[in-house]
């Protein structure tokens, strides 16, 4: 059995999924996962996992619990891995891979450069990615499964509960606005989400929301337009999202779900950054909101419906 690092964020589990069905199916290995215990659940019900293996150091670097951390740590060191993927590269997930990996003959994999230099003291494998490469491209490469077919048609990645959900429309096609803001926090102006809400009057409106901004967000969204807000957790939030017809949100972590999934997807890139995109299909879609130009977000509503019609013509 072999194992794999990637503690967080959201966005950043779902992309580096890419690399299951490779290792797994065609490779034939057992894999386990360390991940943040905020974020277990996206990985739970995974055909691909033999175990998950949720940390919480980070609660207790946020509570500055020292026998928390101490618990955490002794509880890594009991699992022992011949190969251990860190997909972080940070000096955190670095650690964790020397901790969880065979003291004889023990390989630990990482990019280089890493996010953090120092990770890769504890690497004993270091591979090199391009800067020009989207995020599941790097993944791949660490895993030594490139493949850039299977990145634009690849099986669904995501495992999820089957929940009853009764905002879903059984008559009309169903939309998830994922109105969450990036991880640089920045957020469609409304009057856009609204504009696109109006030219949708046909289509089943739901809006997932976390906190309570969101949520007054969402409502001022759907004064203009039917829907529905809906605040789930993590779990039946993936489910949610893998039954809708088409997403259309900002590029954070709850979006690509759709893009796992195969669930035809409209990404917003409120950023310029191409690290953190994946690779557009016939099922995920890029709209630019970010002018470098004028430094600020811009984009014309009638460019998502253009797409919603190619998707859905």
């Amino acid at each position: 059995m072999d194992a794999i690092v990637k503690l967080s964020s959201l966005g950043e589990i779902i992309h580096s999924l890419i690399i299951l069905p490779l290792l797994v199916e065609f490779k034939g290995k057992q894999l386990n996962w360390v991940v943040d215990n905020d974020f277990k659940e996206i990985l739970e019900d995974n055909p691909y996992l033999s175990q998950i293996i949720p940390v919480r150091l980070e609660e207790a670097k946020r509570k500055k619990d020292w026998q928390l951390l101490t618990e955490e740590v002794d509880k890594l060191r009991k699992h022992k891995f011949p190969v251990v993927y860190d997909l972080q590269g940070i000096l955190k997930s670095g650690m964790i891979s020397f901790f969880i990996s065979q003291w004889r003959g023990g390989e630990r994999i990482g990019q280089t450069p890493a996010r953090d230099r120092i990770a890769e003291i504890f690497y004993t494998k270091k591979v090199p990615v391009r800067a020009d490469w989207v995020a599941t491209e790097r993944y791949m490469a660490i895993a030594d499964v490139y493949d850039r077919e299977f990145l634009i048609d690849h099986p669904p990645l995501i495992g999820y509960k089957y929940y009853p959900l009764p905002q879903l429309s059984s008559t009309r096609k169903n939309v998830a606005f994922v109105i969450q803001p990036n991880s640089e926090s920045q957020q469609l102006p409304i009057e856009k989400w609204i504009e696109i809400g109006k030219n949708l009057r046909e289509w089943n409106i739901i809006i997932p929301y976390t906190t309570p901004q969101e949520e007054e967000y969402g409502k001022k969204i759907l004064e203009h337009t039917d829907g529905h807000l809906v605040n789930y957790p993590l779990d039946k939030l993936k489910t949610l999202l893998s039954k809708v017809d088409l997403i259309v949100g900002h590029d954070t972590g709850a979006t690509f779900i759709g893009w796992a999934n195969n669930i035809p997807t409209i990404i917003l890139a409120l950023s310029p950054h191409r690290e953190n995109r994946v690779l557009e299909n016939k099922f995920t879609k890029y709209v630019e909101c970010f002018s470098i130009n004028s430094n600020k977000i811009e984009m014309d509503p009638k460019e998502v419906l253009s797409l919603i019609n190619y998707l859905f013509g």
